[in-house]
Formats: C-alpha cells, structure tokens, sequence
C-alpha cells in the first residue's frame, strides 16, 4: 500500500487491506503487484486457505527468488525494505 493510505488505516486493518489488494491484481493478471501486496498482508496472507490464488503467489515468489517464510510467517515489510523485496531479498 502507499504511504499515504497505510498510514490512514489502523495498524490491525493493514494486512488486510494489503491480502485485498493483492487479490485485486491476482485477478486483473498484474502478478508482480499482486505479490508484493500479499508480502505486505503478512499474517492474512498466511492464514489465507487453500487456493488458486495462494498457490499462484507462492509460485511466483519463488520464481523471483522471494523468501517464501516471507508469505507464510507473520513477517511484515518495514518501507525500507520495499526496495529489498524487489531484488528479492529480505532487509535487515
């Protein structure tokens, strides 16, 4: 999520908006977005179930070469790291 609306929303709603987001550009076909939101969901991305979607994510990050504890932990991205995910690492 941006700065700007993250920042608006209380710190318990941001990994669901992000998993919401995500699912957006999961199904408009924009994978990379996708991804990088559901890294944002966190904890909502993990205890997401079974499915097509989830499945999709997880393989697309381990194309990119994204830790995939990073989609099944409660890791949350710090904005610093942001840049870090897209060259597939994980920050400090």
């Amino acid at each position: 999520m941006t700065d700007e609306l993250s920042n608006e929303l209380p710190a318990n709603a941001r990994p669901q908006a992000a998993l919401l987001i995500s699912k957006v550009y999961f199904y408009m076909n924009i994978q990379e977005e996708a991804v990088e939101f559901a890294l944002s969901a966190g904890p909502a991305f993990a205890q997401e179930g079974e499915s097509e979607y989830k499945e999709t994510i997880i393989g697309a990050s381990r194309d990119s070469r994204l830790p995939l504890d990073m989609l099944t932990s409660s890791w949350m991205p710090r904005p610093s790291d942001q840049a870090d995910l897209t060259r597939g690492e994980a920050g400090p």
